[in-house]
């Protein structure tokens, strides 16, 4: 199983962007209440700003980001914030990650978080499981993954890794069922499968059984018929087979379109 692409492009850039911010939530987020004026005393102008970019964005995704692509409104709006006068100019550069990093553990502790460990991917992987016991779609069991991570206050990872979990637990599942089915079935019967799969020697190929004819000529129509007999004699053929694996509809549905999504004919 190769990984999976779960959202699309555009959506896994959304994912992983900045936010844009609305004039309210920039009101609202880039803000300096007592703890922040409190701890931002006599640090310099860029760490103030770099502070505030940080403390809005992860109060309003979950996590934190690049500076460097911070938009420009909210720059503008945290300069004016702090006071620094129009010509002041930020520069992300500027702010180490040294700095960064102890500025982002004070915004966690401040608002009662944790930051991301391999001991919470644990606990992510054991929460797909589950999902995926239960047949989630894949779309579905990301953003569980995500709910779990605001529920357990514990800053949001990147798509990819959030990703790289839910293909991990779908391999397992897919494992789990394959091992169960290679017990109740005979070699002969394997033997009939991976010859379909692979196209060896066999009436129609996998292609072939992918494709439904929509044409109404009697040609068409009676090689259709033929798929279909072919179907039925080989769904009897592992029919017990496949009743020991006990598929619900959600994981026939979920093999089912591993065929249709790829070409492995």
């Amino acid at each position: 199983m190769s990984d999976l692409i779960i959202l699309s492009r555009h959506r896994r850039r959304i994912f992983d962007s900045i936010p844009g911010l609305t004039v309210d939530e920039r009101m609202v987020y880039i803000n300096l209440d007592a703890v922040t004026r409190k701890y931002l005393r006599n640090k310099k102008s860029h760490r103030k700003v770099g502070y505030l970019l940080h403390k809005a964005y992860f109060q309003s995704k979950g996590r934190f980001f690049d500076l460097s692509t911070a938009h420009k409104r909210d720059i503008n709006s945290a300069v004016k914030r702090l006071n620094l006068g129009s010509s002041y100019s930020f520069e992300p550069s500027e702010y180490s990650t040294t700095l960064q990093n102890e500025d982002k553990e004070h915004i966690l502790q401040a608002n009662g978080w944790h930051a991301y460990k391999p001991s919470f991917a644990n606990e992510l992987m054991g929460v797909a499981r589950l999902l995926v016991a239960r047949r989630y779609e894949t779309e579905r069991i990301l953003f569980s993954l995500l709910d779990h991570c605001w529920a357990k206050r514990v800053s949001i990872p990147s798509y990819a890794t959030l990703a790289k979990i839910v293909t991990e637990s779908m391999r397992e599942y897919e494992s789990s069922v394959l091992d169960k089915w290679h017990q109740h079935s005979t070699s002969s019967v394997r033997k009939l499968l991976l010859n379909q799969v692979h196209s060896n020697n066999t009436t129609f190929s996998l292609s072939d059984l992918k494709t439904i004819d929509q044409d109404d000529s009697l040609q068409a129509m009676s090689r259709n018929a033929n798929i279909l007999s072919y179907c039925r004699d080989m769904f009897f053929a592992a029919e017990s087979s496949l009743t020991s694996v006990n598929l619900m509809p959600e994981g026939i549905r979920h093999f089912s379109d591993q065929i249709s999504k790829n070409d492995i004919a």
